[in-house]
């Protein structure tokens, strides 16, 4: 059944409903032809919105922020628990909204266009849900799947990474090298889909970090032997990008194992 509510009642009902987490699924990344990030700070994100007649988008989440329709716009949109809405909006109309999922379609017979005006963090300090965890995922999955240019591209000029000590940074090009070095040693290995636990948090510096409690499995070349280590992962993101990154996990078993391998 489809509601037809007024474009702010709709946005303050609807996202009132699915919460007001950070954005997970972000727009940016997992609809590109439709959303353009015209400026960022680690305050605000802006976006373009353009969606061609008839258009449709994937499932993606905002946090808070406002809308400014740049065009007429009819909009249906598909909720994560498959309930549809509608809504309109004039050219020129400012709405704010409280966040949430939802997958649109331009209904209409032109050309939507607007820009949204996202606020990050939401003014919390602790959140399980954010554009930076998201990030942390597809990090992790460039490690397993040796993606590591695409891997690298997470991180800013100069970034440091300290991994199993608090006073040795490796650049990225010297952490990838070690871990080809590695992982020369296994013929498969993967981050343990489940337990694995990410947060981020702010601190009382304002600085953002990105924990991952999660386990490294791999097998052993020639023995077939398979070792889980247990990781602990910090990432301070700036900008949308690592700037710092502390790793602590055990290896003592893992060099036990493939010594003179």
């Amino acid at each position: 059944m489809k509601n037809k509510l007024t474009s702010l009642n709709w946005f303050l009902c609807v996202m009132l409903l699915l919460g007001t987490n950070v954005f997970a699924q972000d727009p940016s990344r997992e609809d590109s032809k439709h959303y353009k990030v015209e400026m960022e700070n680690d305050e605000v994100r802006v976006l373009r919105i353009k969606y061609a007649p008839g258009d449709t988008s994937v499932m993606h989440e905002h946090p808070k922020g406002v809308v400014v329709f740049l065009t007429d716009s009819k909009v249906g949109f598909t909720l994560p628990d498959k309930k549809e809405m509608a809504m309109q909006a004039k050219a020129g109309e400012v709405i704010w909204t409280d966040g949430g999922k939802h997958k649109p379609t331009n209904t209409s017979g032109e050309s939507l266009e607007a820009i949204q005006i996202e606020l990050k963090d939401g003014g919390d300090r602790y959140t399980t849900s954010s554009s930076e965890i998201s990030q942390t995922k597809k990090l992790i999955e460039q490690y397993e799947n040796q993606e590591w240019d695409n891997w690298k591209n997470h991180y800013a000029d100069g970034a440091k990474i300290f991994h199993n000590n608090w006073d040795e940074a490796a650049t990225p090009d010297q952490f990838i090298q070690s871990q080809k070095d590695l992982l020369k040693q296994v013929s498969a290995y993967e981050f343990v889909d489940d337990p694995i636990f990410f947060e981020q948090v702010v601190d009382d510096d304002g600085k953002k970090w990105v924990y991952v409690w999660g386990t490294w499995q791999g097998t052993l070349k020639g023995s077939g032997e398979q070792l889980r280590i247990p990781v602990h992962l910090a990432l301070e993101y700036k900008d949308g990008k690592i700037i710092e990154e502390f790793g602590f996990y055990d290896l003592s078993t893992f060099m036990e194992k493939t010594k003179g391998m």
